[in-house]
């Protein structure tokens, strides 16, 4: 294995951080034609006393990737599919490096879900329907939404029953993502079929993408939320009376977006306006609560006991050790960045600090070395991403002055 140590003068570009405006909604739930019931409360009984253990649940995914014949850019690659998986199971579980930000207050109320998110197959398609993923317009003539149909232009679900189906499709300037509640009254106000159960998100905001401030895959995990029956934490309709119908997150008015600043205020308490249900950017959003825990832990047990399975995932591929070697780390002044492959390859480098922006993105040869300095950084913990043709790894990256 070639290991060629070199002092690089790097030619930095900025970050692609695209800052255009967002439209409509961030969630479809909020979409106009959408019907909410109330959220109806959970009630443990002994036979859900089994399900609130801390046993991991084991939860397969099939990602259905749809591109317009006219936008190949939508046709993801299996490094950005990959990379929503793994921020499921970070965000999930309650390991996202946000986490280090958020305020004492909610501390004790931050909950590991026990899901572990397993990617069973993806599959593709070319459409000639433009923003298919928009399943309030692009209908055919009988009104049969087209994402959920193979012979209508999108792609059949893999069964419902047994694995969580996400569909990665444009949804045009509506909204950017749609879950499924698996109440019956919502299905039923909404009229919709067991095939079209599962999430939707534009492929611009699924995984790691350029496309800030939704660029850290947070719409899938608010999407996935939905799917196992959380409501928006204010929810759905403004006022202190309106409730999402779990105990430890506070009422709150209405939604938050951007990045608030901490405390904000309503309905005579403080707004967890950075849990995953609310509304605000990837780089503000940190956690699910205790109580939002056992909400999806009934859901899983009460409407999709069949899912939890280890069978329907087949092992990960073979894939080599992170080629990634950082020193020093933690780091003072600056860190050496050395990549190493078989085959030299032009490599993509990117580093993220703790909130999930860009700071520094530069390319260079797999099996060359760069110096990177850090002596201008805050200090903290930085996330240095590498992308080698289709693979993506990661590495942490703490930065530590002297005093």
């Amino acid at each position: 294995m070639k290991n060629t140590t070199l002092l690089v003068l790097i030619h930095v570009f900025a970050c692609f951080q695209l800052y255009g405006q967002v439209h409509g909604t961030k969630c479809g739930l909020e979409h106009p034609s959408i019907e909410l019931p109330t959220p109806e409360p959970i009630f443990p009984t002994a036979a859900t006393a089994q399900w609130r253990s801390d046993s991991t649940y084991l939860i397969p995914v099939v990602v259905h990737i749809l591109w317009h014949r006219d936008r190949p850019e939508e046709n993801i690659p299996d490094w950005q599919v990959r990379s929503q998986i793994d921020i499921l199971n970070e965000t999930f579980g309650a390991r996202n490096a946000n986490l280090e930000r958020l305020p004492t207050e909610f501390r004790n109320d931050v909950a590991d879900i026990g899901f572990e998110f397993c990617l069973a197959q993806i599959t593709r398609t070319e459409t000639r329907f433009d923003s298919i993923g928009n399943i309030f317009s692009v209908r055919d003539n009988e009104g049969e939404k087209r994402l959920f149909r193979t012979e209508l232009g999108g792609i059949d679900a893999w069964p419902v029953d047994q694995y969580l189906n996400i569909w990665v499709a444009s949804t045009g300037s509506d909204f950017l993502g749609f879950g499924t509640l698996p109440d019956p009254a919502f299905r039923n106000r909404n009229q919709l079929r067991d095939y079209e159960d599962g999430i939707i998100v534009d492929p611009k905001h699924f995984g790691y993408t350029d496309f800030y401030p939704y660029h850290l895959g947070r719409i899938g995990t608010h999407e996935v939320g939905h799917y196992f029956n959380l409501r928006h934490i204010w929810g759905d309709r403004r006022g202190c009376d309106e409730g999402d119908e779990v105990e430890d997150t506070p009422n709150q008015l209405d939604s938050y977006s951007g990045c608030p600043s901490y405390p904000a205020l309503s309905c005579s308490s403080s707004d967890m306006f950075m849990n995953y249900m609310d509304n605000t950017w990837d780089e503000c959003q940190m956690l699910f609560t205790m109580g939002q825990r056992e909400r999806m832990l009934n859901a899983l047990e009460t409407y999709r006991a069949n899912l939890a399975s280890a069978d329907r995932c087949d092992p990960p591929p073979n894939t080599p050790a992170v080629p990634i070697f950082l020193y020093p780390n933690p780091a003072d002044q600056y860190t050496r960045i050395v990549l190493q492959s078989d085959s030299p390859q032009l490599a993509t480098l990117k580093v993220f600090d703790s909130s999930g922006k860009c700071i520094t993105s530069f390319r260079q040869n797999s099996n060359d070395a760069a110096f990177l300095s850090t002596a201008d950084w805050a200090a903290g913990i930085y996330w240095v991403s590498v992308v080698v043709g289709t693979e993506v790894h990661s590495k942490r990256l703490l930065v530590a002055h002297a005093n």
